[in-house]
Formats: C-alpha cells, structure tokens, sequence
C-alpha cells in the first residue's frame, strides 16, 4: 500500500515537475522570441526598394560617396530595422545626415575625408555606413597600346610602306608611357560631357620617374580629324595643346571596370615635312593610344 501510494505520490510529482518544466520552458521561449523580436541586422540599400531574391545581384550598400563637384548629396534605404531610425556623423564637417522615415540623407560637408554615419532604432540595433567625400575625378591609365597612322577621310591609308614611313617619322613621339595616367577633375561630374564642360587635368607622363603636368581641358565636338563630329577634349598642360578625340566614348554608366578606351590625337603639326609632302592632299597623321579605366568616377586620389 505504501509502495501504490508511493506510486501515486511519484506520478503526481513526476507530472507536477513535467508541468512546471513545460511552463518555464514555454517561458523561456516567449522570452528568447521576444529578444529574438528585438533583434536586428540594420542593412542599406540604393534605390527604391532591397533586391534579395535569390539568383539576382543585391543593391544593399556598405559605403557611400558623395562628390563635392557635382554629386554633392545621396540617398540611401533602411531595412530590417525596428524604425524610429536615429542617424549621428562621426564628422559633421565631413558629412551631415538626415532621417526620413526609412531614408538615410546624405550630403558633403565643408571638407573632404571619411567618416561613419551610424543609425539605429528604436530597439537599440545599430549599423553604421563609411561615407567618403571629396572631388570626383576620372582616371585613364594608359596600357602601352599605341600606333601612329596616317589617315585620309576618316579611313587609314592602305598603303603599308607609306605607313610604315609615317610610323619611323614618329616613332619618338610618346605623349605618355605605359602606366601613366590621364586624370580629368570636371567642374561637374554630372555635366563632365556635354559641350562645353570644362574642368582640370593631372597627366602623369610617366610613372617612373613621376613626370606630371597640371593644366584644363574643354569637352566638346570635332570633326577636323575624321571629317565627322567627334567627341573632343581639347587639352592645354604648360604651353602644349592636345587635340584629344575619344573613339568610342567613355563608358556613361558602367560603375565598375575594366572599361577601354581608344584616343586619337591629331599629330600632323609633329611630322617631318619631308614625309607630309608624300602624304596624300587632305591627309592626317594621327596617333592612336589605348587606355583603361576602372569603373566610374572616383573621390581624387589624395583627397580622402
């Protein structure tokens, strides 16, 4: 009898505790749920909305820049937070920022540099976004891809010896080596080519012995050389003037690189008189230089 009542005793108390167990387990679940709830992982993102279907490229973002000649200001979405979104700069000078419901604001400062903007919610989780400021440049590095040719009409001249004439003539003229660089700062990067855009020039004749030149450049139209309108940025750098014709144009929207680009200078003025004399009337010698950029517009190097 004692060993039933034992029994019974034993089943209550095993049921008691498998209740009491269910209870604080159940607790502790609503519980790990609730944190669970709380918890965050604060993601940035271009455009209207976030991509993540699976098998698509995402537009969630983990830095900015802004451009303080033209593409002075940005704006950025929040997602997977718990709104009430607070945004603090690490440097007020460098960048200020603005919450808009779910939208992050951006605009320069008075100085280039970086800084971190951090935003958090209204349950504590934060996510911070590098900005960097500073003037917008492009950067054309030359890959050592030349030819001289003599040209008529727009078309190269089918005659082999008379090229292979005009190429010894003007084996000597290298406006820049291999590696240099060709750097276009524009008064706006948003406007940088159309007519009659002007800006600033780096030009890194050779980056072995560090040979550069500063001077402006004016963007426009040219048909001198082909005979067709053709896009022209006319170079002056200490005295000389570079005819400078892009063909074909700079990538306008690629963001990322390798892109190539094929330049062609008029360089008649530099041949020997001797050799233009054998040149057909109306003809042109022009040089031919391969370049490569990567990607889009870049905060000057230096300036950050």
């Amino acid at each position: 009898m004692f060993r039933n009542c034992h029994n019974i005793r034993g089943m209550k108390r095993r049921k008691l505790f498998e209740w009491l167990g269910g209870v604080l387990l159940l607790g502790v679940a609503v519980l790990f749920s609730a944190c669970e709830d709380d918890q965050a992982d604060i993601v940035f993102y271009s455009g209207s909305s976030l991509i993540e279907e699976v098998g698509t490229c995402t537009n969630a973002v983990s830095e900015v820049t802004l451009f303080m000649n033209g593409r002075e200001t940005a704006e950025v979405g929040i997602a997977y937070g718990k709104g009430a979104y607070q945004a603090a700069t690490s440097d007020v000078e460098i960048v200020r920022v603005e919450i808009v419901g779910d939208r992050l604001r951006l605009s320069c400062g008075e100085k280039e540099g970086r800084a971190v903007v951090m935003v958090s919610d209204e349950k504590g989780n934060q996510a911070g976004l590098w900005v960097y400021t500073g003037l917008g440049s492009i950067e054309c590095a030359a890959t050592g891809k030349t030819a001289v040719k003599a040209i008529l009409n727009g078309n190269v001249i089918a005659d082999e010896a008379l090229q292979s004439m005009v190429a010894e003539a003007l084996q000597g003229y290298r406006p820049m080596e291999e590696g240099g660089t060709l750097t276009f700062i524009p008064q706006n990067v948003e406007h940088w080519l159309l007519e009659g855009e002007e800006g600033t020039v780096k030009w890194t004749r050779n980056p072995m012995s560090g040979e550069s030149v500063e001077g402006t450049y004016r963007f426009g139209y040219d048909e001198q050389l082909m005979g067709e309108p053709m896009e022209c940025f006319l170079v002056s750098c200490e005295g000389e003037v570079h005819r400078l014709y892009l063909n074909p144009d700079l990538n306008r929207s690629r963001e990322t690189g390798p892109v190539s680009q094929y330049w062609v200078e008029d360089i008649t003025a530099a041949c020997p008189e001797d050799v233009l004399q054998q040149l057909p009337e109306q003809a042109r010698v022009a040089y031919f230089m391969e370049t490569v950029t990567w990607g889009g517009f870049h905060v000057l190097a230096g300036e950050e």
